[in-house]
């Protein structure tokens, strides 16, 4: 008779607990979700900007493109060129290094 007792309070102890987290995590999720939209609300967004301004921003960057188009490709290639020179470089340095060490290692 004991036991019984015994039993059944701990399993209402366990339901009230789990009741109990239930209830704080419901809570913590909408107090998060408030104030996620109170920081969109301020920030104006997920990027920081209204839609205005995104649009406004897309249109520039479009009349600019269409303006200075043609130099663009020209620094683009330059660019792209500069780059794959210098990680050309960098490898065939850090090949050579490799093989220096090697070579250091299989001469001792």
């Amino acid at each position: 008779m004991e036991d019984q007792l015994s039993l059944k309070d701990s399993l209402a102890a366990v339901r009230n607990a789990v009741q109990a987290a239930a209830h704080i995590q419901a809570a913590f999720r909408a107090y998060s979700f408030r104030r996620k939209q109170q920081e969109a609300a301020i920030c104006g967004g997920e990027y920081g900007m209204s839609p205005a301004g995104i649009h406004e921003l897309s249109v520039a960057s479009r009349s600019h493109k269409a303006f200075y188009g043609f130099g663009d490709k020209k620094y683009e290639q330059a660019a792209l060129s500069i780059q794959r020179n210098y990680w050309h470089w960098k490898r065939r340095k850090e090949f050579l290094q490799k093989r220096r060490c090697i070579v250091k290692i299989q001469n001792v």
